[in-house]
């Protein structure tokens, strides 16, 4: 009888669900709250990735350049399209696809590369997932400095369209915010993540329309079942002046709810086994 009593006495206690939301709330909260180390960690990890460079960030823009105008040279030919309409419709395509790709590709390996922080220090996990995100951001910022000097060149007519942009943006990075944190979980447990998702990157380059025009495929389902389509028109269509489509903003809306929810619940359950996984 003794013996019964002091085993019931050492067992674990499970946590229940409403004590892992509770707990994934007050991370979110506590990262918040933490804005100035994220920005701070973020600004560090670009200088960090070009200390040494002549050009510095200045790489990205170099390269997104060279890759806009061989890519326009080419492929407006190939559509029929003139230089002056295909090149600014490439430039806020690419520019939009590189805030994305890149975000999802380096969010499979979030805690993984955090591991010594982690274990070291006691911080919030999504602090890291923003410290991402804000990352990417300034890059996407800096990028967008090709697009002003396109913008100027061709002299795009934007119109308030523009203003449409804030808000298409914001729906962008909160779906890559939830869906940062969902590939980070499975990126930690599982080490393949990584090269699934860097060649699903590959192929929907070329399946959703950042060098294609959308009216090319308007009936396909390639199309209509590609989420990245309706974000890429989200933001791109105010950078051109135009309003982006009524399923744009409906889509958008739906998969942000779906993906915050989806994530959070996630990260609920499993956010106490990031330390053992990393």
């Amino acid at each position: 009888m003794k013996e019964s009593s002091l085993v019931n006495t050492l067992e674990v206690p499970a946590i229940a669900p409403t004590a892992g939301h509770e707990l994934a709330l007050l991370d979110f909260k506590d990262s918040l709250s933490k804005y100035r180390l994220w920005a701070f960690l973020s600004w560090s990890d670009i200088k960090m990735r070009y200390r040494g460079s002549s050009l510095g960030p200045f790489w990205i823009t170099l390269s997104m350049m060279i890759f806009i105008g061989a890519f326009s040279l080419v492929y407006s030919r190939l559509f029929h399209q003139p230089l002056q309409q295909y090149i600014p419709f490439l430039t806020t395509g690419y520019l939009v696809w590189l805030l994305i790709s890149s975000t999802l590709t380096e969010s499979c390996n979030i805690f993984v590369e955090a591991a010594p922080l982690i274990t070291e220090i006691k911080l919030p996990y999504t602090l890291y997932i923003f410290r991402l995100i804000s990352r990417q951001i300034i890059i996407f910022f800096h990028n967008a400095v090709v697009y002003v000097l396109v913008a100027l060149l061709f002299k795009l007519h934007l119109h308030w369209n523009f203003l449409l942009f804030f808000p298409g943006l914001f729906l962008l990075i909160l779906n890559l915010t939830s869906i940062s944190l969902l590939l980070a979980l499975l990126g930690t447990k599982y080490r393949d993540i990584p090269q699934v998702i860097s060649s699903i990157i590959q192929v929907a380059f070329f399946v959703t329309p950042i060098s294609w025009a959308p009216n090319l495929l308007s009936s396909s389902i390639i199309l209509k079942m590609n989420p990245l389509s309706y974000f890429i028109d989200l933001v791109r269509s105010p950078l051109l002046g135009q309003s982006p489509e009524m399923a744009s903003w409906v889509v958008g809306l739906c998969l942000t709810i779906i993906t915050l929810g989806v994530s959070f619940l996630l990260f609920s359950k499993l956010r106490r086994n990031i330390p053992f996984w990393i």
